[in-house]
């Protein structure tokens, strides 16, 4: 049986609160920028989404030049929201500033996907990360020996994987089907309900993994 103190088993409820300021900052605030300037200050529908679509990318800007580390998922994000203001701007389209996410949740539902087929699924990665020290990875070394929680963090993987693609598609479906104020403010809708539903399903599944762990001796 494994005595690991609690003050280093890792919480997944970090986990779950990490996810909120990129919920805040990636959906609710470019929203709430996009719907006071469209319909308080008469922003016209283009200068309205694109600069809503500012604000993750001076997020994670700042991300990086805090951290000074090239983060390879940040670049991805920086380049798809850099060229959706710039195709906006070119061609006057407001549906490609709205499309553009598709482009990395979409994409980043792929690359979760293609990380189950390595030694290490990304969840798993993101898990020993927001553990934060060296005990807590050292601790989440040793849980990947034992199989059931190998195969909860494939689980989850591909659950996340699958959300995200949801996410992607719905976004494309309603720029194809609908106005592109509609589009936006649909899109929002979805995006902040399928985080907040892989969050705490996830966590609630997180906690019954351990509970089976712990009546196990693997706890």
């Amino acid at each position: 049986m494994n005595h690991t103190p609690p003050s280093v088993r890792p919480d997944f409820r970090r986990l779950i609160r990490s996810l909120l300021p990129a919920i805040v900052v990636d959906a609710v605030v470019p929203y709430a920028i996009y719907a006071v300037g469209h319909n308080v200050l008469g922003w016209s529908l283009i200068n309205a989404l694109i600069v809503a679509a500012v604000v993750p990318l001076v997020r994670f800007a700042v991300q990086l030049a805090r951290t000074r580390r090239v983060d390879g998922l940040a670049v991805l994000v920086l380049l798809v929201l850099s060229f959706g203001i710039c195709a906006a701007l070119i061609t006057g389209r407001p549906g490609i500033a709205v499309a553009r996410e598709a482009v990395f949740s979409g994409g980043f539902g792929l690359i979760l996907l293609g990380s189950v087929a390595v030694r290490r699924p990304m969840i798993y990665l993101f898990m020993r990360k927001v553990g934060g020290t060296p005990e807590a990875e050292a601790f989440f070394a040793r849980r990947w020996q034992v199989p059931q929680f190998r195969r909860a963090v494939y689980v989850m993987t591909v659950y996340w994987a699958v959300g995200l693609l949801v996410e992607a598609a719905a976004r494309i479906t309603f720029v194809l089907a609908l106005p592109p104020d509609l589009a936006f403010s649909r899109a929002t809708v979805v995006l902040v309900g399928i985080l907040v539903l892989l969050a705490v399903s996830s966590g609630i599944y997180m906690r019954r993994v351990r509970r089976a762990l712990r009546s196990s001796g693997d706890d």
